[in-house]
């Protein structure tokens, strides 16, 4: 009997050592260049990730246009990021996935002036893989209310030894359940968020069209032609519908009049004038499109 359950036992350990090597060698799968896009296709990955990012999955996932070189990190985990076309400094998301199953993820947007960043391991730290790709961004920082997360400990929703984590991330804040109470009979929700009220300020938004574009621009700071240093940019390349998204600010003549807006993507600067309605794209003194177009009902 001794001997037939110590079988049992062996064949079992032996059978985990197999997955484990399996998932292993899963993963580095996608440790190459053209083969990474397809860890997105991975349900166990994006499944993870979108209990770990909540309402801000599509936002992280939807950066993955273009992507680069993925690594193995220091730890024996996979580095992958990507980018919007064009938008190398502007829409990016990084992700690390260690063996051991803990993902970290960071992401920026034209939208916000911060570098987003959650863990599945609740560390105050970030990872290291995801500090250094953090550096190509000079001027921005992590956000320091997602590293400023109360933990919440003890007897509550009828039972033991339950932990909660509560974050504030820009507008939102959310309540995250890490370890269920014990033998509680209340109920309580593993993740819930609250947002702030959308800001009583008016934004305005137009369309225009020119020979290879379809662009919309967004006043976030009121009426469609008042100042506004938070232009939002939208354009469609017409031949293959790329798109590129830009922050910017309204121009003005010397007289203080609004008559367009502009837009940086690196050295490169859109610029739009309202009236009559045309778009130059330039870097420096070198014009790298010119083109008239007209607005949209």
């Amino acid at each position: 009997m001794t001997k037939k359950y110590l079988a049992v036992v062996l064949f079992t350990a032996l059978l985990t050592g197999v997955v484990e090597t399996s998932s292993a060698l899963e993963l580095s799968q996608y440790n190459k260049l053209d083969t990474v896009g397809r860890i997105l296709n991975d349900s166990e990955v994006t499944d993870n990730l979108r209990t770990l990012l909540g309402n801000h999955y599509q936002t992280f996932i939807d950066n993955f246009d273009v992507f680069g070189e993925p690594h193995t990190t220091t730890g024996g985990g996979l580095f992958v990021e990507g980018w919007l076309k064009d938008l190398y400094l502007e829409n990016a998301s990084a992700l690390v996935i260690n063996p051991d199953g803990k993902i970290f993820a960071a992401w920026v947007v034209p939208e916000s002036d911060v570098i987003h960043y959650q863990s599945s391991d609740n560390s105050p730290g970030i990872n290291v893989d995801i500090q250094q790709w953090a550096a190509r961004f000079n001027t921005m920082q992590f956000a320091t209310n997602s590293q400023s997360r109360p933990a919440f400990d003890g007897v509550w929703a009828g039972g033991a030894g339950g932990r909660a984590v509560l974050e504030i991330k820009g507008s939102e804040m959310e309540w995250r359940l890490v370890t269920p109470p014990q033998k509680g009979n209340d109920y309580a929700p593993q993740r819930y968020t609250l947002r702030k009220a959308a800001s009583v300020h008016h934004a305005e938004t137009r369309k225009l069209d020119t020979e290879k574009f379809a662009i919309s621009l967004k006043n976030r700071c009121g009426h469609f032609e008042s100042e506004c240093d938070e232009m939002l940019y939208l354009g469609v390349r017409k031949s293959d519908n790329s798109t590129i998204s830009l922050k910017g600010k309204t121009l003005h003549d010397s007289a203080g009049k609004i008559i367009g807006s502009t837009y940086k993507n690196g050295e490169v600067a859109y610029t739009v004038t309202y009236a009559p309605v045309n778009l130059v794209v330039s870097k420096g003194n070198h014009i790298l499109v010119e083109q008239s177009g007209q607005w949209l009902k």
